[in-house]
């Protein structure tokens, strides 16, 4: 059984495998804004999907969770390196999960991306692990 996010208003939304998620606020002078940098950082996080899968109060999990969202996303968008704005210990996670994707083969960096959308599909807390093992 999947366990998905809780969105606004208490309601539950199954994300699909063919759509792209992403969580946009429009304000009432009709500017949008994201949770991350900008659209496209918010698109690529997570490889299309939102972010879920660890009890709110789970720091650990969480920190995990958000290091293989940002690594998936940096390594869609060819960037080698974890940006220096990030919180240290969470900083450290995406560069550890960067390295190891980075020396697998193409082919296998590929699939180790795929199975983390998948994985976040289905709201898993392993998503560190799916990247990085």
């Amino acid at each position: 059984m999947a366990v998905y996010p809780q969105r606004a208003l208490g309601h539950v939304v199954e994300q699909r495998r063919d759509t792209v998620h992403l969580s946009l606020t429009v304000g009432v002078d009709g500017t949008i804004s994201t949770s991350g940098g900008s659209i496209e950082d918010d698109i690529l996080e997570g490889a299309g999907t939102w972010k879920c899968g660890a009890a709110a109060d789970d720091t650990s999990a969480w920190n995990r969770i958000d290091a293989a969202r940002i690594a998936a996303g940096l390594w869609l968008r060819d960037v080698g390196t974890a940006p220096e704005s990030l919180w240290t210990p969470l900083r450290e996670l995406v560069g550890t999960a960067l390295s190891t994707l980075r020396a697998l083969p193409a082919d296998a960096q590929v699939a180790r991306v795929a199975a983390l959308r998948d994985a976040a599909l289905a709201c898993r807390p392993d998503l560190y692990d799916v990247l990085t093992a």
